[in-house]
Protein backbone atom coordinates (compact mmCIF):
# COMPACT_ATOMS: atom_id res chain seq x y z
CA UNK A 1 0.00 0.00 0.00
CA UNK A 2 2.89 2.41 0.67
CA UNK A 3 3.90 2.20 -3.00
CA UNK A 4 0.49 3.54 -4.05
CA UNK A 5 1.13 6.80 -2.24
CA UNK A 6 3.10 8.38 -5.06
CA UNK A 7 1.14 6.70 -7.87
CA UNK A 8 -1.96 8.84 -7.37
CA UNK A 9 -2.47 12.50 -8.11
CA UNK A 10 -2.33 14.92 -5.21
CA UNK A 11 -2.19 18.64 -4.60
CA UNK A 12 1.04 18.26 -2.65
CA UNK A 13 1.44 17.68 1.07
CA UNK A 14 0.27 19.42 4.24
CA UNK A 15 2.51 18.88 7.26
CA UNK A 16 1.35 19.35 10.85
CA UNK A 17 2.44 18.79 14.43
CA UNK A 18 0.44 17.88 17.52
CA UNK A 19 1.21 16.65 21.04
CA UNK A 20 -0.37 13.52 22.55
CA UNK A 21 -1.68 13.09 26.11
CA UNK A 22 1.88 12.45 27.39
CA UNK A 23 3.12 15.65 25.76
CA UNK A 24 5.10 13.81 23.08
CA UNK A 25 5.17 15.78 19.83
CA UNK A 26 4.21 13.99 16.60
CA UNK A 27 4.77 15.13 13.01
CA UNK A 28 2.33 13.93 10.37
CA UNK A 29 1.18 14.89 6.92
CA UNK A 30 -1.69 14.41 4.51
CA UNK A 31 -1.69 14.39 0.70
CA UNK A 32 -5.00 15.87 -0.38
CA UNK A 33 -6.33 14.64 -3.72
CA UNK A 34 -8.91 17.34 -4.40
CA UNK A 35 -9.76 20.97 -3.83
CA UNK A 36 -13.10 22.03 -2.35
CA UNK A 37 -12.83 19.17 0.15
CA UNK A 38 -12.56 19.06 3.94
CA UNK A 39 -9.91 16.75 5.40
CA UNK A 40 -9.63 15.74 9.04
CA UNK A 41 -6.09 15.76 10.42
CA UNK A 42 -5.44 12.23 11.72
CA UNK A 43 -4.26 12.08 15.32
CA UNK A 44 -5.85 15.38 16.32
CA UNK A 45 -9.18 14.15 17.68
CA UNK A 46 -8.24 14.82 21.33
CA UNK A 47 -5.18 17.01 20.77
CA UNK A 48 -5.29 19.60 17.98
CA UNK A 49 -2.40 20.44 15.70
CA UNK A 50 -0.39 23.47 16.81
CA UNK A 51 1.71 23.97 13.66
CA UNK A 52 0.85 23.55 9.97
CA UNK A 53 3.01 23.88 6.84
CA UNK A 54 1.20 24.11 3.49
CA UNK A 55 3.33 22.48 0.81
CA UNK A 56 0.43 22.11 -1.61
CA UNK A 57 -0.51 24.04 -4.72
CA UNK A 58 -3.75 25.23 -3.07
CA UNK A 59 -4.90 27.56 -0.32
CA UNK A 60 -5.30 25.68 2.98
CA UNK A 61 -7.96 26.92 5.41
CA UNK A 62 -7.44 25.34 8.84
CA UNK A 63 -10.26 24.91 11.37
CA UNK A 64 -10.54 24.08 15.05
CA UNK A 65 -13.31 21.51 14.59
CA UNK A 66 -13.20 18.24 12.66
CA UNK A 67 -15.64 19.35 9.94
CA UNK A 68 -14.18 22.63 8.59
CA UNK A 69 -16.99 24.57 10.26
CA UNK A 70 -17.13 28.22 11.21
CA UNK A 71 -14.36 30.67 10.46
CA UNK A 72 -10.89 29.31 9.65
CA UNK A 73 -8.19 29.98 12.24
CA UNK A 74 -5.75 30.67 9.44
CA UNK A 75 -5.56 30.74 5.63
CA UNK A 76 -2.24 29.50 4.33
CA UNK A 77 -1.05 30.15 0.81
CA UNK A 78 1.21 27.58 -0.86
CA UNK A 79 4.51 27.53 1.01
CA UNK A 80 3.14 29.26 4.14
CA UNK A 81 3.27 27.98 7.69
CA UNK A 82 1.34 28.90 10.83
CA UNK A 83 2.12 28.31 14.50
CA UNK A 84 0.26 28.52 17.80
CA UNK A 85 -2.85 26.93 16.29
CA UNK A 86 -5.51 24.58 17.65
CA UNK A 87 -6.75 22.88 14.46
CA UNK A 88 -8.28 19.52 13.53
CA UNK A 89 -9.32 19.92 9.89
CA UNK A 90 -8.31 21.66 6.68
CA UNK A 91 -10.21 22.73 3.59
CA UNK A 92 -8.33 23.14 0.32
CA UNK A 93 -9.35 25.53 -2.41
CA UNK A 94 -7.64 26.62 -5.62
CA UNK A 95 -5.56 29.78 -5.66
CA UNK A 96 -7.18 32.58 -7.59
CA UNK A 97 -4.09 33.62 -9.54
CA UNK A 98 -4.36 37.23 -8.30
CA UNK A 99 -1.58 37.59 -5.78
CA UNK A 100 -1.64 33.99 -4.65
CA UNK A 101 1.09 31.58 -5.61
CA UNK A 102 0.44 29.42 -8.66
CA UNK A 103 2.00 26.27 -7.25
CA UNK A 104 4.28 24.65 -4.75
CA UNK A 105 7.77 26.01 -4.18
CA UNK A 106 9.65 23.60 -6.42
CA UNK A 107 12.05 26.14 -7.91
CA UNK A 108 15.33 27.60 -6.72
CA UNK A 109 14.07 29.30 -3.58
CA UNK A 110 16.78 28.18 -1.16
CA UNK A 111 14.64 25.53 0.52
CA UNK A 112 15.12 21.80 0.57
CA UNK A 113 12.31 20.32 -1.54
CA UNK A 114 12.59 16.96 0.27
CA UNK A 115 10.67 18.54 3.18
CA UNK A 116 11.72 15.69 5.46
CA UNK A 117 12.98 18.04 8.18
CA UNK A 118 11.39 21.47 7.69
CA UNK A 119 10.50 21.98 11.34
CA UNK A 120 13.71 23.88 12.25
CA UNK A 121 14.10 21.85 15.45
CA UNK A 122 11.07 23.43 17.11
CA UNK A 123 8.82 21.20 19.16
CA UNK A 124 6.04 23.49 20.34
CA UNK A 125 5.75 26.28 17.79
Amino acid sequence: MAGDRHDRDSLGELYYRYADEEGDVHSRSIEPADNDTCYQLPGTRNHPAFKVVNDTESLALVFGDRNCGGEPQEVLEPGDEARNLNVRSVYFKPTDGNGHHGGRHDGDDGRDDDRGDHWDGDDRY
